[in-house]
């Protein structure tokens, strides 16, 4: 009787010593310190599964699980922003700022056609929910006098371009070199062979970051003798007719010989690959409204297939005399380019007088070259300070206004003033042979 007792107590002390070590467990998973710092569903679930009773057991098994769905991929607009590309071409392409605006839009419209594109490609079902087409492109047509900044405003987008990531390849010939295949010379075929060579050959960034800059494309225009009779020549309406697939969507084959001997065969596919055409167009009809309309394009001598190819076009206005000396006030004239050449290059100071500057705009604008005639005035105004750059080194020196006249003389009162009693070479083309006789004589 006393054992039977005896085991009794021994297994109430057992009993109840479990009872203990479980509470005491369960208060160190379940309470406010966590082991190692995590304090997880799993980990409480885990012990008192162990721990506890059956009937409680199911109870913290069956704790509802949050199910997480990914979220449907939706389209992100590109970083490139058409307001700041704007901005920037203003302060280095000088009054100009219509055009700018539009071709700062033509821009990014062109590479957020590309970005919609390829998402909806990557996400048909998505964009068939949301009722997104896939979008044209749409070529350019940059229209205005020499020297009025059509290519410069392509060289600085595309500076801007890289530097917002937009690694955008620019191709850059003159249309007016471009001949029918088969015919000695360029060929539109040959312009898409330069852009897969300047891309390494690799076709995806070839057919996705390409601009193809066809500068003085109004040479390409069809002669009245061609409208006329319907004949075709190989540098006019047979280019025109050579460009018609490539400006579209097409794709086109090309056989390039990266090896010599041996030629490869490459497929370019021109739906992302933007075609920019500028020109002069001399005697072009605009609207009063400052438009070019298709019908002043084809009487130009274009055909309706290749106008109705350049959707979009930008007109640029006669520069002033006064855009002339702004531009080179600006901050990226080339006035600052030779300063910083001088400075760091040779130790000379140079400065221009306000009557200097003055007079170099005046002397540009009455050159047949546009704003490019700026460049050459002040580069004939930095070489003497370079000839003699030991003379000049550690000096501060000033082009005054009659140094610009002794090199750009206006009207023959200033010539003969100048170069009175002198030999000189004639540095102007429109003199006169009358005024160029009396000088030399």
């Amino acid at each position: 009787m006393s054992h039977t007792t005896n085991q009794s107590r021994i297994r109430l002390f057992l009993v109840t010593t479990s009872f203990v070590s479980a509470c005491f467990l369960t208060d160190v998973y379940a309470g406010d310190n966590p082991i190692d710092g995590k304090e997880t569903l799993s980990s409480y679930s885990r012990v008192t599964h162990v721990r506890m009773p059956k009937h409680k057991r199911a109870i913290a098994t069956t704790i509802p699980q949050t199910v997480h769905e990914a979220p449907s991929p939706v389209f992100k607009r590109i970083a490139l922003k058409a307001s700041e590309l704007r901005t920037y071409l203003n302060e280095r392409v000088i009054g100009q700022e219509e055009a700018m605006a539009s071709f700062a839009a033509f821009i990014h419209m062109h590479f957020t056609s590309i970005a919609l594109n390829k998402w909806i490609e990557e996400n048909p079902v998505e964009a068939a929910a949301s009722g997104m087409v896939a979008c044209q492109k749409s070529n350019m047509l940059m229209i205005g006098q020499t020297g009025c900044g059509k290519s410069e405003c392509l060289k600085q987008a595309r500076h801007y371009l890289k530097a917002q990531g937009f690694d955008i390849t620019i191709v850059d010939a003159s249309a007016s070199s471009l001949t029918r295949t088969g015919y000695v010379g360029l060929s539109v075929s040959d312009l898409l062979a330069e852009a897969l060579r300047l891309n390494n050959y690799d076709v995806y960034k070839t057919e996705n970051s390409t601009v193809i800059f066809a500068d003085e494309i109004d040479k390409i225009a069809a002669s009245t003798s061609e409208r006329l009779d319907g004949g075709r020549d190989i540098t006019g309406a047979a280019v025109q007719n050579e460009f018609l697939k490539p400006l579209q969507e097409d794709t086109i084959q090309l056989r390039i010989e990266i090896i010599p001997g041996k030629k490869e065969t490459f497929h370019i596919c021109t739906k992302n690959i933007l075609f920019v055409g500028a020109g002069a167009f001399k005697k072009l009809h605009v609207s009063p409204d400052n438009r070019i309309t298709d019908a002043a394009l084809s009487e130009f001598g274009f055909s309706d297939e290749f106008v109705g190819r350049f959707q979009n076009r930008v007109l640029f206005k006669k520069l002033a005399q006064s855009d002339y000396l702004r531009v080179l006030q600006s901050n990226f004239s080339v006035i600052k380019e030779k300063q910083g050449l001088l400075k760091n290059g040779y130790g000379i100071d140079l400065t221009f007088s306000y009557p200097a500057l003055t007079k170099i705009a005046e002397g540009a604008f009455m050159r047949p070259t546009g704003v490019r005639a700026l460049t050459s005035i002040v580069e004939e105004l930095v070489l003497p300070y370079i000839k003699n750059a030991e003379r000049y080194e550690g000096r501060e020196v000033q082009v005054r206004e009659s140094d610009v006249v002794a090199i750009i003389p206006h009207t023959p009162q200033e010539k003969m003033a100048v170069w009175d009693g002198k030999t000189v070479d004639s540095r102007e083309p429109e003199m006169s042979l009358e005024l160029r006789n009396t000088l030399y004589s």
